[in-house]
């Protein structure tokens, strides 16, 4: 009886417990694409650290979203938008990335994502299985949320949104 209980159980986690088994242990942890703990950081992470894990993050995020070939790009936007730095904000604009400033074109992070666009990216872009502590109030400074965000914009657009208005067609 033990036995044919074993092998009932082992058919019907092959037939739809995997995914079905991931998805739930992703809902309830809050995992999703790049979540591991080795992407944290602190704002008394050592700057030589967190530009390391930073970098591990954006390589994470482009291979996972079938862009690798975007990776060498991502860190040069990452370096010149921030410095890799998740707390990044403009100095003239630093209010403006507050919680839900929608007012304002503040830019934040580490892609320097305005802050007024960000409530409506977090909902086009992101799920909130990958941020159920936070959704749909997910922070606009939360490190994992920008560089999702941006690696998803760049499948979807391309570059447009880091350059020039006109490249992105208006």
């Amino acid at each position: 009886m033990k036995k044919r209980w074993i092998n009932i159980c082992l058919a019907l986690t092959l037939t739809t417990g995997p995914s079905l088994m991931i998805e739930t242990t992703a809902q309830a942890t809050g995992r999703g694409p790049c979540s591991a703990d080795r992407y944290d950081v602190t704002r008394s992470t050592p700057t030589d650290v967190r530009e390391r894990k930073m970098r591990a993050l954006i390589r994470c995020a482009f291979t996972r979203f079938g862009i690798p070939e975007e990776i060498d790009t991502a860190f040069v936007i990452a370096q010149r938008e921030s410095g890799f730095n998740p707390w990044a904000k403009n100095p003239n604009e630093a209010a403006a990335c507050r919680p839900w400033s929608e007012t304002s074109y503040g830019s934040c992070g580490i892609y320097q994502e305005l802050s007024r666009f960000h409530s409506t990216r977090v909902r086009a872009y992101l799920r909130e299985r990958w941020f159920p502590r936070t959704w749909p109030e997910v922070p606009i400074l939360q490190a994992r949320a920008n560089v999702l965000i941006a690696a998803l914009m760049v499948r979807a657009r391309g570059w447009c949104d880091w350059t020039a208005p006109d490249y992105c067609g208006g």
